[in-house]
């Protein structure tokens, strides 16, 4: 998947328009983009801190006379490069004075706090340039340039367009129902990876353990103990990827609610033609499509099963090893509010129907595995004792074994669904929640379309379309997984070994529920972002359709999903930091040339200006060997003074090591007599011109 992830800038909608422009770009870049905004942070600290030096130093700067603690600070001041240069000095003048009266040393520790905290807060700052890509997390484009719906039945003709329908939906269920039993379960235990979409599972919004009965409260076990399942709403961008502004977005709800049925008045048995009992169950019947159009014989059961008797009467020793239990199940469509019959499931009883949803019913049985205890479970009633004596190692002797009290229990299923325009409010924007067939035509008004015409240039419009068409071309639905799986999509197949069922919760249908409707939402995940990548597969590529309009592409090309292998940058994070960060360098060293400017042209502060070149290392140095009056210096109000080239400076007097001291005596003479003139007491223009230094006191100093 990593290969097809779209790399260069594009907006995440789920940050806003401001924060949202984001820039994708592989792992190894990311990291060297990281590590270059870390050393241009501290660069701009370092630059930042020549300003607040600049401007202070400046503001200190007076012509009066002051005591050493005022000069020494000056000097730090000036030449300071950093805040971590800044503070160790700082502290090494107050340790060095720590004997004067607080007073004196006040503004000397402010200073000392201003350099910690510029440096604590860069410091902070560059370790937090990380931040500029963690914030925006690992989310990711999809190219959307293999994108389009599976239509393996459609390109197929006969046996082998179904038979390769079966293994494409396998694969895909295969995948989701995985995903579901390791990121949906509590604590995310297993090995497999949950960080492959947007979310690492959908919501589950409310799950209702008393929730009332679907169907009428007479077939129902328990009219007041039974299990409502709500996504609540599914926002397209947020949480399914589809990445897109608020008015192009849609939301989606799912509702699944289950209860276990009443068996007694719905069953009839029967004697085949092998001799052997089986049990009926009348829950509906099946229009028969092999009669002519008009009179269709009728199949008025549902299901049909091995009685009891048949499925225990060879239970024991080696066969119950491999054994497991049964799980069967027929379903039954609702297309404007009516079971749809033909074509799509069974007719339901009246008791069973309800016109605001798909019906799926699933018959569990023992098929002659044996129960370590009895089980009150609604779905797992086993009561009945066998006969039979379990022996297990880890057991203290030897214990019952139980069996189902019916040949099967059936659980009766209601699937809802619901659109809605997110560029309304809920209470208005929204379909009915209903069946999938009645809950997509119910949306469509509000998406500007019609039954007859469903298309639109609206981005909104071909959203939903498009999701609709994807979770109608992949097996999202509880009879897609009972079908495939059969028992192995119980929960309780954790607890199964060697043809024993070991002890079980009294709510253990909660559980396998509850797993079938996450696999529905691992399936839903997984669809949108299978649906991206589809004509890339190998297998199943060629079966695929290609969007239909520039308005399909786009919404394939705005497929969120999250990537290890790449890293994602806020744009507005990254120019934030590098158009404040530049203009910081800029400021930095414009400052000094335009105050420079000011009192070349306007004499602006001159004390202050000539007191900020004068502070400088050479400068200081310069005014140390010029009280000799062993040479001449030029360049004496630039950063860099010079003398002539064959001048010779004086060296140390070294004869008291407590107190070293420039020696007034030259110990060799210049090459060339006459060039350095050891008399002269001043210093020199570039062009040999006597310089003339005002200082604002009303002192002149001819120079």
């Amino acid at each position: 998947m990593d290969e097809n992830i779209y790399l260069g800038t594009w907006t995440n909608w789920s940050r806003g328009p401001i924060f949202g422009p984001t820039l994708t770009i592989t792992r190894v870049q990311g990291n060297l983009l990281i590590a270059f905004t870390a050393s241009f942070i501290a660069f701009v600290a370092a630059r930042f801190w020549r300003i607040l030096c600049f401007v202070l130093h400046r503001s200190f700067s007076t012509a009066s006379h002051r005591h050493t603690l005022h000069h020494q600070r000056q000097v730090i001041l000036r030449n300071s490069s950093a805040p971590e240069s800044g503070l160790l000095s700082l502290v090494r003048l107050l340790v060095a004075w720590r004997g004067l009266p607080m007073k004196h040393l006040t503004v000397l520790a402010s200073l000392a706090l201003l350099s910690f905290s510029c440096l604590a807060g860069f410091t902070v700052a560059g370790g937090f340039s990380s931040s500029i890509s963690t914030s925006v997390g690992n989310e990711v484009l999809l190219n959307g340039a293999n994108c389009g719906l599976p239509s393996v039945t459609y390109a197929i003709p006969g046996v082998e367009g179904v038979a390769a329908q079966t293994q494409f939906a396998s694969e895909q269920l295969s995948q989701a129902f995985n995903y579901a039993q390791q990121c949906y379960s509590t604590g995310k235990l297993g090995s497999m990876q949950c960080n492959k979409f947007v979310v690492d599972h959908l919501p589950i919004g409310s799950a209702n353990e008393n929730a009332s009965c679907p169907f009428q409260d007479s077939i129902c076990r328990t009219p007041g103990s039974n299990l409502q399942l709500d996504t609540g709403y599914i926002d397209s961008n947020d949480l399914l990827g589809l990445n897109a502004p608020q008015d192009e977005r849609f939301a989606w709800r799912y509702v699944l609610q289950c209860a276990p049925l009443q068996t007694k008045g719905y069953t009839s048995e029967v004697v085949e033609k092998d001799n052997r009992s089986y049990v009926r169950y009348h829950y509906g019947e099946f229009p028969r499509d092999s009669q002519p159009a008009g009179n269709p014989i009728t199949q008025d059961y549902i299901y049909q099963v091995e009685d009891i008797k048949s499925q225990y009467n060879k239970v024991g020793g080696p066969l119950l090893s491999g054994t497991n239990l049964k799980l069967g199940s027929n379903s039954a469509n609702t297309i404007n509010r009516v079971a749809a019959g033909y074509g799509a499931g069974f007719v339901p009883i009246a008791e069973l129907f309800n016109p605001d949803g798909d019906l799926l019913v699933a018959f569990l049985s023992g098929n002659g595995i044996l129960f370590s205890q009895p089980t009150d479970d609604g779905w797992y009633i086993a009561t009945s004792q066998t006969g039979t004596k379990l022996y297990y190692t880890s057991v203290n002797g030897s214990i019952n074994a139980y069996r189902p009290d019916e040949a099967a229990l059936p659980l009766g299923c209601v699937e809802r669904w619901q659109w809605c325009n997110s560029a309304y409010p809920k209470d208005r924007g929204c379909g009915p929640l209903a069946s999938r067939n009645d809950a997509f035509f119910g949306a469509v008004p509000l998406f500007n379309l019609t039954k007859e015409e469903p298309n639109s240039t609206s981005m909104a419009a071909n959203a939903f379309i498009w999701a609709s068409f994807v979770l109608d071309r992949y097996p999202i639905n509880v009879p897609s997984i009972v079908g495939y799986f059969g028992a192995k999509s119980l929960e309780s197949q954790s607890r199964l070994n060697s043809g024993i069922q070991w002890p079980l919760p009294n709510n253990q249908w909660h559980a396998d529920v509850k797993l079938w409707f996450t696999a529905v939402l691992a399936m839903v995940q997984t669809s949108f972002v299978e649906a991206v990548l589809s004509r890339s597969s190998p297998e199943f590529g060629r079966y695929s359709h290609p969007p239909d309009n520039a308005q399909e592409q786009k919404i394939c090309d705005s497929q969120k999903i999250r990537s290890t292998a790449h890293t994602s940058f806020s744009l507005f994070g990254l120019c934030f930091t590098f158009i404040l960060g530049g203009i910081i360098i800029f400021t930095s060293y414009a400052l000094e040339p335009t105050m420079a400017l000011l009192y070349k042209w306007r004499r602006y502060k001159p004390y202050a200006q000539l007191e900020w070149i004068s502070n400088t290392n050479l400068q200081l140095h310069r005014l140390a060997h010029e009280e000799l009056g062993l040479v001449e210096w030029s360049r004496c109000t630039t950063e860099v003074p010079t003398t002539h080239p064959d001048a010779l400076l004086a060296n140390l007097d070294i004869s008291n090591p407590e107190r070293p001291v420039l020696s007034r005596e030259a110990t060799d003479k210049p090459e060339k007599p006459g060039t350095a003139d050891t008399s002269y007491d001043g210093c020199r223009s570039n062009d040999g011109a006597t310089q003339s230094i005002s200082w604002g006191t009303g002192l002149v100093r001819n120079c």
